[in-house]
């Protein structure tokens, strides 16, 4: 719990930082990742602990609240690592867990779709008109505001909410109309739109100081015909790296990148579990915050590979230095908890 708390406000502080410097960027966001580690080993003992749980309740209140002062929507993260933490005890299937995934997944569902309603009027007032991706604004007055649209959603609007939902949500769209014109407008790129991802997340910004920002809009316009609005304008639509594999390498060949890509996650992923500590519930924490962000299909391939090599090369250290230091601090506590409630009795 005080790890997680000190991490808490680490991470804060690193997020509103991390783009001051540049090509570290990447490195301090995986640092941050840490926090959501602390966050599932805090879950996961108070759970079968039995303890402080009231304690981590406010701590997912705080987590979800805070992440709607964030413009690209935090609250989400914390969901998913719930999500994550409560299916880890789902041992059988029975009437009871059904009946709570139907009551939390409508629940999730009905939540969703008011967001989808209000987020972009919210976002709109967060950046107070600049276009941009930032926020301009105190969060009491987030917080006002978030709770004016919300009482005023309309729910006419329901039936575009739920399309926009589900649309998102299944996020095959651009893959569909990269397939319309790639070959047929687009030659297929033989390799060469995934040799440019490697050459920029390879090398190092003060090596190509001409090196560009990335806007992922322009890939996604120019594979699927539409014509998106770029980075410059306060927003961002991915290819996905799904469609990018298709781009360079069609149908069948696409499958290849696909398989090592898979093959990376699944090392990893035993690695971490067998190798990062010598305890099992602080490595399945590890491997959770590790990997959540991979999560998403429409990730762009710049971003996915940039990201997991900032990731291995964050945890990798840590694994060495700083983990076995992180493990004695809780373990060192945990005994100092013990013995003060012996003597206590």
């Amino acid at each position: 719990m005080y790890c997680y708390i000190a991490a808490f406000f680490i991470g804060t502080f690193l997020t509103g930082i991390a783009f001051l410097f540049g090509g570290l960027a990447q490195i301090i966001i995986s640092i941050i990742k840490i926090k959501w580690l602390l966050f599932l080993l805090f879950g996961f003992l108070s759970i079968v602990k039995n303890e402080k749980r009231s304690v981590f309740y406010l701590c997912i209140c705080l987590e979800i609240l805070l992440g709607f002062f964030s413009f690209f929507s935090e609250f989400k993260v914390v969901i998913y690592y719930l999500v994550i933490l409560l299916a880890t005890f789902v041992v059988t299937i029975n009437i009871k867990y059904i009946f709570y995934a139907v009551l939390i997944g409508g629940g999730l569902v009905y939540f969703a779709l008011v967001w989808t309603r209000i987020k972009g009027e919210y976002r709109d007032y967060l950046n107070v008109g600049s276009g941009q991706q930032v926020v301009g604004v105190s969060r009491n007055d987030a917080l006002s505001k978030l709770y004016e649209l919300s009482n005023k959603a309309d729910n006419s609007e329901s039936d575009n909410a739920t399309i926009a939902f589900l649309d998102r949500l299944q996020y095959t769209y651009h893959f569909a109309k990269t397939i319309e014109r790639v070959p047929a407008v687009i030659p297929f790129q033989n390799g060469d739109n995934w040799l440019q991802v490697l050459e920029f997340t390879t090398t190092p910004r003060f090596l190509n100081p001409d090196k560009p920002t990335i806007d992922n809009s322009i890939k996604a316009a120019k594979y699927t015909g539409i014509r998106y609005q770029g980075a410059s304008k306060g927003t961002s639509f991915s290819l996905g790296y799904f469609a990018e594999c298709y781009v360079d390498f069609g149908f069948l060949g696409m499958m290849f990148p696909l398989l090592l890509i898979g093959l990376v996650y699944g090392v990893l992923y035993r690695y971490f579990i067998l190798k990062a500590s010598p305890n099992l519930l602080f490595n399945y924490a590890v491997a959770g915050s590790f990997f959540m962000e991979f999560n998403s299909y429409e990730i762009d391939g710049t971003v996915l590979v940039g990201r997991l090599l900032a990731s291995l090369v964050t945890y990798f250290v840590c694994i060495k230095f700083f983990f076995p230091i992180l493990i004695n601090i809780i373990t060192n506590f945990r005994e100092k908890d013990e013995d003060s409630i012996v003597l206590h009795r």
